[in-house]
């Protein structure tokens, strides 16, 4: 059991509660105390870098809390380990060119998202090649920064393959994963080749995504090249779902080549 004394330098004033003063000491250092480089970059001056806050509750005993860096830094985690983190670093708002009206439509509507606090929905329908992944991703990036969520990225074509791989062998832990996330982003959702319409198994494993998070009221980004009309054929729920969530955070892009975009190359 840890010991906690007064340095003798320290006078201890009358009437002082001294075990109240020691817990203060301790938060104290505790606080101080950096925690070791965790590969994120990051640099918290709230818990030096340890992922935790210490306080005294109300009975004035010691407690620690999770600091809001700890989310952020569970999605960058995440990121790198997907190998996405370089992409996220490069497709920020700032980096998102806005030379149509199309462009900036949708960048402003991305703006109002990251700035409502309500566990709204974010959905990017249409015409591939808009920069819908760049803003996506900026998104992401932004809410797990600003309010320290810890969010899951998800790339349809290769990691709808695996999870429907591990539903066949009664492995629901993974789902689950994506279903519970604080934040979650769906990129090119029901992705196929050209012309091919999704099988059965991704219409019902994304009704199954997006019909959890609706529920829980969870924060979701999706990214899909069909347009919103065309999901409404697909599958009513999914349509639904997302119309209501989404809410005025919702674009249809339908095809023009004058909308598509090519980012500058640094």
């Amino acid at each position: 059991m840890e010991r906690l004394v007064f340095p003798r330098s320290t006078p201890v004033p009358a009437g002082t509660d001294i075990f109240l003063e020691m817990a203060k000491m301790r938060v104290e250092s505790y606080n101080k105390t950096a925690g070791a480089e965790d590969g994120t970059g990051i640099a918290c001056p709230e818990c030096s870098n340890r992922e935790l806050i210490a306080f005294l509750n109300d009975n004035g005993d010691f407690q620690v809390r999770p600091c809001k860096c700890q989310g952020h830094r569970k999605t960058i985690r995440r990121l790198q380990a997907q190998g996405l983190y370089k992409r996220a670093q490069k497709q920020t708002l700032d980096a998102y060119m806005t030379d149509t009206p199309t462009r900036a439509a949708l960048k402003q509507m991305t703006e109002r998202f990251i700035a409502d606090t309500e566990p709204h929905w974010l959905a990017f329908c249409g015409q591939p090649g808009t920069g819908k992944t760049h803003l996506a991703t900026a998104a992401f990036a932004q809410l797990s920064y600003q309010r320290g969520l810890a969010g899951r990225y998800l790339v349809w074509p290769s990691d709808a393959r695996r999870l429907k791989t591990a539903l066949v062998e009664g492995d629901e832990r993974q789902l689950m994963e994506y279903k519970t996330a604080e934040l979650l982003y769906i990129d090119d959702a029901l992705k196929t080749k050209r012309g091919v319409d999704p099988s059965d198994a991704d219409v019902r494993l994304l009704f199954e995504l997006l019909d959890y998070r609706y529920t829980h009221s969870l924060v979701t980004i999706i990214s899909c090249e069909r347009r919103l009309e065309d999901l409404r054929a697909l599958d009513e729920a999914i349509y639904r779902r997302i119309h209501e969530m989404a809410g005025p955070y919702v674009s249809s892009i339908d095809y023009d080549i004058a909308k598509i975009y090519i980012p500058i190359q640094q």
